[in-house]
């Protein structure tokens, strides 16, 4: 409470213009000390006094600090005010030397002296300088939280504040909902499905003939001939021509992974960097089944795809990247061709059990045997 007054008469003295505000800080400043002494209180007092020309009562509370600080420049910069004013020059001046002393560098004090150095009448001087030109304080800075209540009390006084505020506050509650949107999702996602309340989260359901393609994976064997290693390592150069990346890719990963030389193996990742990237799905020449690449993963891999089916278990990770897995072609309740598990870049707007096509890469299978994609795009299905 103490601290709240004094940093409320500080601010009050800080913005004082009329002869009521000053009034205020004087009843204001006459309560504070009643319980507590202080010092820059008392200074306040006293110059809002002189500010009131109640010269005797400014004077008296001045000559008191000086009894307890003799070394108090503002003080007797004051008391020279109150000098002047009863036409004792000298002793205004003998009061300004004091608080030079003090206050070497101060250049209130050091104007102060000058202009009554100068002054060919004293009289006409003292009218003329209002107590605000001559009386100083350093005042203490108040307190960041008080500072901030200040600004927006003064914001929204004004109606042009009000408007900035709601502003403001309209765009807060606008990064804040874009921050916490994606979390709201999961969540809803989430809760849905404990509920039993929809199909967003799917955990058990086969994919068709898995085993049996595990089992050929298992087996898949990519021994050539040399004739076959000749013909597959001059049909990537045909491919490339003819702009059929899929066909290339498929063909250069058939002979990194074949019982080739490390030198051919060498002159096909070369052709490797020739690959360019595919826009839209308009431009893939050749389209692999699910079975496919369920039975020989590491052929398909940076092969183009673009495969529709069913959003679940779908996640957003903050606004970086949206996750979920595509339903490949259900032949029954509990059964699929396949699962996509779909990573693509930023925030999407989809939901769970939309119908969408899905075009990007493979870059691997899961060991749930979850094909893994990087989607460049996705489409939903009317």
């Amino acid at each position: 409470m103490k601290n709240e007054l004094f940093y409320e008469i500080i601010e009050k003295f800080k913005n004082r213009k009329t002869s009521i505000e000053i009034k205020d800080i004087i009843d204001k400043a006459l309560l504070y000390l009643e319980n507590e002494k202080n010092v820059l209180i008392e200074k306040i007092l006293a110059i809002c006094l002189i500010e009131l020309q109640d010269y005797k009562e400014a004077k008296n509370i001045l000559l008191k600090i000086l009894e307890d600080y003799n070394d108090d420049a503002e003080a007797m910069n004051a008391m020279a005010y109150l000098y002047l004013k009863d036409g004792l020059v000298d002793e205004a001046i003998k009061f300004l030397l004091d608080a030079l002393y003090l206050d070497k560098e101060n250049i209130i004090i050091k104007d102060n002296l000058e202009k009554l150095r100068n002054a060919k009448d004293h009289k006409i001087f003292f009218s003329m300088t209002k107590p605000k030109d001559f009386l100083y304080l350093n005042l203490p800075p108040l307190p960041f939280s008080r500072n901030l209540r200040l600004w927006v009390n003064s914001l929204l006084s004004s109606m042009y504040g009000k408007v900035i505020l709601g502003v403001v506050i309209l765009t807060l509650l606008a990064v804040i909902i874009y921050v916490i949107y994606p979390y709201y999702i999961n969540w809803a996602e989430d809760y849905r499905f404990k509920k039993g309340l929809g199909r967003g989260r799917v955990t058990h359901l086969e994919i068709k003939d898995i085993e049996k393609l595990v089992e050929e994976r298992k087996k898949y064997n990519m021994k050539l001939s040399e004739e076959e290693i000749k013909k597959k390592f001059s049909m990537i150069q045909v491919y490339l021509e003819e702009k059929k990346i899929n066909k290339a890719t498929i063909t250069i990963n058939e002979l990194l992974n074949s019982n080739a030389s490390e030198m051919v193996k060498e002159r096909v990742l070369i052709w490797k960097d020739f690959i360019f990237k595919l826009e839209n799905p308009n431009q893939i020449d050749y389209m692999p089944t699910v079975q496919e690449v369920l039975r020989a993963p590491f052929l398909y891999e940076n092969v183009y795809i673009s495969w529709g089916g069913t959003v679940v278990n779908l996640e957003h990770k903050e606004r970086r990247e949206t996750v979920f897995d595509l339903l490949i072609n259900f032949v029954d309740n509990a059964t699929v061709e396949g699962i996509a598990e779909v990573h693509i870049e930023g925030f999407q707007k989809l939901s769970s059990n939309d119908k969408v096509y899905v075009f990007g890469q493979i870059y691997g299978i899961n060991l749930d045997n979850h094909i893994l994609v990087k989607a460049i795009s996705i489409q939903k299905l009317k």
